[in-house]
């Protein structure tokens, strides 16, 4: 913490809602961090039936910018095969827990 209370997180995401505002004109409506202990894409398990009963704070919308036009997936619930819009099943169920944590 520094001396005014603040994490490095916190100072991280003021610099980022200023440098928003500079290139955009407009205020950041939110900012979305993926939970400390959320997987790397590599460690997640094969079947998406399994990837679906993961905790609600997993699944969070990931932009997808590899396909034309770029289209918001969920982080847990897509693989190269299958592409899950989000809110998955699970993020739509389970609404709070995706953002509450």
């Amino acid at each position: 913490m520094t001396a005014t209370g603040e994490t490095a997180v916190t100072k991280a995401m003021k610099e980022v809602a200023l440098l928003h505002r500079r290139a955009y004109s407009e205020p950041v409506k939110a900012i979305l961090l993926e939970a400390p202990d959320h997987p790397h894409y590599e460690t997640l398990p094969e079947m998406l039936e399994e990837r679906a009963t993961l905790p609600a704070r997993f699944h969070i919308p990931k932009w997808l910018d590899t396909c034309r036009p770029g289209i918001w997936v969920c982080a847990v619930c897509w693989d190269e095969i299958a592409i899950t819009p989000w809110p998955c099943k699970t993020a739509s169920e389970q609404g709070g827990e995706v953002f509450a944590r």
